[in-house]
Parts: structure tokens; sequence; C-alpha cells
């Protein structure tokens, strides 16, 4: 829908990230909706320092990038050398040249064949290079041969915020149905349009070491460091196996929203020591030892058990 949110609309919309997303994510996504209405759709790379969102220009990758420099996640330097990238490809066209150096900047973010959850980055791209300028040299910088032509970020299951001028007949940053702008690429360009989903990774950078909550509180009640091996195992378990797939990070964003009250509930018992003590025998040392066995569903399956136990034992 073109424009800001009505009340109504960002309620709603409100719902589903708080559903969905929790802590420097749920926070991305209330960054990006304060943009909703603003830029002017246009094959440029947009003027970082310029704070006109009503009329300052730029093409689809660069609004994420702005807002996420804007609110201080990514640094002057780190956008004026993604503002270079596109300079290192003269033999393509300066569209698809800004294409690419968008997707060189932001291939280091986790990527998955699917929708993702809110916050994530939406890349849509084509089946076919048919008609790209320099399409042989493209073809050897993008995933699977594939030609990615637009970006978006996810804001909930179907719904998306895009800088183009369709679906909407708008030509300013709005919220949209995620099919409703595929098909309208589709027409565009007269090729299938796909898209998969990618974690910015100035949220990745955002993260705290000790995000892990119970995990955390738990190993350190017990004198142990925050770069233990236990935190290590298990932050490689989550961030490399847990968070891969669309339920996985469904289910880590609804552990963060509740992990924090679990653990301030145990904070304020007399035995906080020993329900510390019992978690880290019954589910932190296993999970370690499924996780080096390779025994992810077992691990996972510890994860599952221990949150449930915790939330019926000590949630709100």
């Amino acid at each position: 829908m073109p424009g800001p949110l009505s009340d109504h609309e960002r309620e709603l919309v409100n719902t589903v990230i708080s559903t969905h997303a929790a802590g420097e994510r749920a926070a991305w996504c209330q960054e990006v909706l304060q943009y909703l209405g603003r830029f002017k759709w246009a094959g440029n790379t947009a003027d970082w320092a310029s704070d006109d969102t009503e009329n300052l220009a730029m093409n689809c990758w660069c609004a994420p990038i702005y807002i996420a420099h804007k609110k201080g996640r990514l640094k002057k330097k780190t956008v004026d050398d993604f503002s270079m990238k596109a300079f290192q490809y003269p033999e393509l066209s300066k569209l698809h040249a800004s294409q690419r150096a968008a997707f060189e900047f932001l291939k280091g973010a986790l990527a998955g064949a699917d929708e993702g959850v809110p916050g994530d980055l939406l890349f849509f791209y084509l089946d076919s290079l048919e008609g790209v300028y320099g399409k042989d040299v493209y073809a050897a910088s993008v995933p699977l041969d594939k030609c990615p032509v637009h970006v978006a970020v996810n804001m909930g299951p179907g719904k998306c915020v895009s800088l183009w001028q369709t679906p909407n007949d708008y030509d300013k940053y709005q919220y949209c149905d995620t099919r409703d702008l595929v098909a309208a690429i589709e027409r565009d360009r007269k090729a299938k349009c796909r898209f998969t989903s990618m974690e910015p990774f100035w949220i990745v950078g955002k993260k705290s070491k000790s995000a892990c909550y119970i995990t955390t509180a738990t190993c350190l009640s017990q004198g142990l460091p925050d770069d233990c091996h236990e935190l290590t195992t298990l932050r490689w378990f989550r961030d490399e196996v847990v968070v891969s797939t669309p339920e996985g990070r469904r289910r880590a964003a609804e552990y963060y929203a509740s992990a924090p009250a679990i653990v301030e509930c145990i904070d304020r018992r007399d035995d906080a020591a020993a329900v510390y003590a019992n978690i880290h025998r019954t589910y932190i040392l296993p999970s370690v030892g499924a996780v080096e066995r390779h025994d992810y569903r077992r691990a996972y399956a510890l994860f599952e058990h221990m949150v449930k136990t915790l939330r019926a034992d000590f949630g709100r």
C-alpha cells in the first residue's frame, strides 16, 4: 500500500513483527517502516550524506543500505566502499554494475531459498539472463547463474517493503505483497522471477555474543567465561544450523522473546544457583555432546525440551 501506514495497518504489521522477530531484528524492521512514503526510485546510488528523504533518489538496492547507515548500523566508509564497487565492472551497464556491486556487498549474509523472516533482505532474480548487457561476465558473479534484479525487506509472511514504481503505481518506499511484486517483475522483465532470503550482515554484526540468554546465564553461573567451550559450541550450532531454515529462525525468534523473562525469574529465586546447575547438567552438556557428534536432531530436541520446560516452570 502506498505511503505511510494507517494506525490500524501499523498495528497489524507490528503484531506480525512481534510474532516472528525480536531484538535487533525487530528494531531493524521498525527502522525500515519509518521510511515508508519516502525516497524516489531511480537507477542511481544514494547520496549517503543527504537527509532529504522526501526527494532523495536511489535504486532499490540502496534503500536498506541507506537506512542501515542512517540508523548507525553501517559506517560512512562502508557505504562509500559500496558505491565504488560499481566502478570495478566497466564491462557492464551502469544499472547492472550497480546490481553486481550490491550482490558483492551483501552476499556475506546467511541465505536460504525461502521467504525468510521479518527483517531479512529478499533478493528477486530471473531464471534467464537473456537481454542483460554483458551477461557472460555478469553470470559469473551471481548465484546459480541467476540474475538478481530487485531487493526488498521482508515484513512477515507474504509482505515486504520495496522501492520501485510497482506494484502499487507508486515510486516511493512502499509496503506491498511479495507475490504482487514478483508478478510485476515478471511483467516488466518478461522472464520467470523467484526470490531468496538473506539476513543483513548489519543485524548479524549487532548480535551480542551473549545472545543465547539462558545458556549464557547458566554457564556464567557455573563460573565459566563467555567464550567457554559450551557457549562457543552452542552459538555455532545456533548460527550455522538452527537459523539456516525458516522454521529454525521462527523458533529462535520465539526463544529470544521469552528467554529474558525466564532468566529474570530464575535470578530472583533463592535457589537460582541450583536451578542453573540442573540446566547445565540436564541440557547444556548433553546438547554440546550431541553437536560434537553431529547429532543435530538430538541437540535441537534438547533445546526444544529445555525451552518448553523452563517456560512452564518460570515463564510469565
